[in-house]
């Protein structure tokens, strides 16, 4: 395949595989190499430009450089926790939940990731259900929203954490089990809708300010740490609710009526039919978004959690080369990102294979 074919279209390697556009035709060949050849000339040129520029104001002077010799520098920005003069040995306990740089920002992604894919397939199933809402239900729905409303309320002050707790998770128990999906359908679309309008530092921010209520106990670092977990569940699950219903769509409703029509009830064939199913369609898109989520730990800077981007600044700060610290942080992050939609990639290919 040529370069210019392969930067413009898609053109399938495997019998069966998906292709996206029509092969090129010769003059578009043509057209398609002479516009990269320019593209990667420009693009070239603003390359040097830029390294010219920071060469002609010093940025490539080795005393800046030079602390990323120290093994200590890398101890930091891959996983260092930090211990008081005197104190023991660290736990192995401690010395995870303590880590920072690329450790955190995996810890807080693995957390988040666990956390979305359970809230997402729930919402995605109850979304996708077709039934429509009865008189009582609808009822039952605006008690149980009044009750979960009453039981935020509640877990807000310090001393009736618990009980908003046991509260929350009795009203959300008793309506799954009483009303099913005819009111769940509703509360899966306005969860999805809600969060997914509102911005994502906006929530880790809400969330820094409310676990102090809650917890006063917790350190700075516990708290900024649910902050930046609670903040990327609230989002990336709304995201991956509707990657999975997508997928959930794409399965034939025949397999469903085939299910029905042997005696599985709709919530078995759901999960033993159509939601394997689904899971492996939706797998491609699913790791695209947990690199995208991956990367969005790095807004937990403004929680003050030190994950890679945080740990970059401090090494800016104390060494004075805020530009080379942010640069190597960059490539960290670039590293890791790469392998995982590498990762992503393999998968579609190999599902399109089969």
């Amino acid at each position: 395949m040529s370069l210019s074919t392969w930067f413009f279209s898609i053109e399938p390697s495997q019998p069966g595989e998906l292709q996206l556009v029509e092969e090129l035709g010769p003059k578009a060949r043509r057209n398609a190499l002479i516009g990269t050849f320019f593209s990667v000339v420009a693009l070239a040129a603003v390359l040097g430009w830029g390294i010219k520029r920071f060469a002609d104001r010093g940025q490539f002077r080795s005393d800046l450089w030079t602390p990323f010799k120290n093994m200590e520098v890398w101890k930091f920005y891959l996983y260092k926790w930090t211990v008081e003069d005197g104190a023991p040995p660290p736990s192995l306990w401690y010395k995870i939940s303590n880590a920072g740089g690329l450790a955190a920002t995996f810890k807080a992604a693995i957390v988040s990731l666990i956390l979305c894919l359970i809230i997402a397939t729930f919402t995605a199933v109850w979304r996708s259900r077709a039934q429509k809402p009865r008189g009582r239900d609808v009822t039952l729905g605006v008690i149980v929203f009044v009750a979960l409303l009453a039981s935020v309320a509640a877990m807000m002050t310090n001393g009736w954490a618990a009980l908003g707790v046991i509260v929350g998770a009795g009203v959300v128990a008793f309506a799954s089990r009483y009303a099913g999906a005819q009111i769940a359908r509703p509360f899966a679309t306005l969860y999805i809708e809600g969060f997914r309008a509102c911005a994502l530092v906006l929530l880790m921010t809400f969330s820094f300010i409310v676990y102090p209520r809650i917890f006063p106990s917790w350190r700075l670092n516990t708290h900024a740490f649910f902050s930046v977990v609670t903040g990327l569940t609230l989002y990336y699950s709304t995201v991956l609710a509707e990657v999975i219903r997508s997928g959930i769509r794409s399965i034939p409703n025949g397999q469903t009526e085939a299910a029905l029509a042997i005696g599985l009830p709709e919530h078995r064939a759901m999960n033993l039919i159509v939601l394997p199913q689904a899971m492996r369609r939706a797998l491609p898109n699913l790791v695209t978004q947990a690199a995208s989520l991956l990367k969005d730990t790095s807004l937990g800077i403004f929680v003050t959690y030190e994950e890679l981007t945080k740990r970059s600044q401090i090494n800016g700060e104390f060494f004075s080369n805020n530009l080379q610290s942010f640069i190597v942080g960059g490539l960290l992050y670039i590293t890791v990102i790469a392998l995982i939609t590498s990762f992503a990639n393999r998968l579609r290919k190999r599902q399109a294979k089969s």
